[in-house]
């Protein structure tokens, strides 16, 4: 997938429309760490559902029981924000779907699973790995920030 296509067609819709949110913040980190976390993820998209029976989904690779507790705990106390989020989704798809073919819903998912995230997105390759690592692979994850670097250098810089 053309990291630069989907950052103009897709992110920048959805992060335009999150700009209503009140504690939203749009910053070109945030940006790079999304592109960062589909480089890793999903190989800049080659894969839309995870291999074998895993249940991640989508360039993202969101697993239907994150994206739950994103809405049952997180988007479910920020009424604007939900509205916002509910925007992208398609309901006359499932969940699941939402997540494999929904790229907007995907976009949406992800700034606001970055969101639920302590602390800002850091500004340097490296400490964006080490971000992605704690806050969205966890340390039960496989991926490592050796991984993510290689990955993020491939897909995303030279898409440039």
């Amino acid at each position: 997938m053309d990291l630069n296509q989907l950052e103009k067609y897709a992110i920048d819709l959805v992060l335009k429309e999150m700009s209503e949110y009140k504690d939203y913040i749009d910053s070109y980190n945030v940006r790079q760490q999304m592109l960062g976390i589909i480089a890793q993820e999903s190989l800049a998209g080659r894969y839309i559902k995870q291999i074998g029976n895993a249940p991640a989904c989508g360039i993202i690779q969101m697993e239907p029981t994150t994206a739950r507790d994103i809405q049952h705990n997180f988007l479910r106390y920020r009424p604007q924000l939900d509205g916002i989020v509910n925007r992208f989704y398609n309901s006359k798809m499932s969940l699941e779907e939402n997540l494999i073919g929904n790229l907007h819903y995907q976009m949406a998912m992800l700034r606001v699973h970055l969101l639920r995230c302590k602390g800002s997105i850091p500004s340097s390759l490296e400490d964006q790995a080490k971000y992605w690592k704690d806050n969205y692979n966890t340390h039960l994850g496989k991926g490592t920030i050796e991984e993510y670097i290689r990955n993020y250098n491939i897909y995303v810089v030279q898409d440039k």
